[in-house]
């Protein structure tokens, strides 16, 4: 929750946001408190049901169970061989358990704060948002590790491509690189 609180004191306005990869909700929580909607998209149908019992019957928050990528397909999702039992470290793998859609899809005006924590599949969710983060030029917190490879991506390939967006780092919370504009 640090990092959270971290990354919204560069937050200006308070419309939608967007929890890509929101676990079990406890950042969901947070932000259904200050922006005036959330999205909070989480694939894994066991931690899906866990973010619909945390974030209770809080009316500004649309739990979706998919992910977000850089096209509308099908996938399933993995274990991490090399944390086993971490619910946190799963990741998407070929599959036919669930939708995986462009965030640009969703039609958001409004997107004022994106947090993606996908495991090494943020790259692709950033490509599939370019025109929402674009218009919108929301802060953007997202975790930047090695697992990208898994995806053939390199380590910090979507820092870069939000730099050619325009957006600035203006924070590093270890792992998580905070953008804004």
């Amino acid at each position: 929750i640090e990092k959270l609180d971290a990354a919204l004191k560069h937050v200006k306005s308070w419309g939608a946001a967007v929890d890509g990869g929101a676990h079990i909700g406890t950042w969901t929580a947070v932000m259904a408190q200050r922006f005036a909607s959330v999205l909070a998209f989480e694939p894994a149908p066991d931690t899906f049901e866990c973010l619909i019992q945390n974030i209770g019957d809080v009316d500004n928050v649309v739990p979706l169970r998919m992910a977000l990528g850089d096209a509308a397909r099908r996938a399933g999702i993995t274990d991490d061989p090399a944390r086993p039992g971490n619910t946190g470290s799963r990741y998407l793998c070929e599959g036919d358990q669930f939708e995986v859609e462009r965030l640009d899809e969703f039609g958001i005006e409004d997107l004022a704060f994106l947090k993606l924590d996908l495991e090494g599949y943020e790259y692709f969710a950033l490509q599939g948002g370019e025109r929402t983060i674009r218009a919108c030029r929301p802060v953007i917190i997202l975790e930047d590790k090695d697992f990208g490879r898994r995806f053939g991506v390199r380590r910090g390939a979507a820092l870069e491509l939000l730099a050619r967006w325009g957006a600035r780092e203006v924070e590093i919370l270890k792992n998580d690189h905070v953008f804004a504009w």
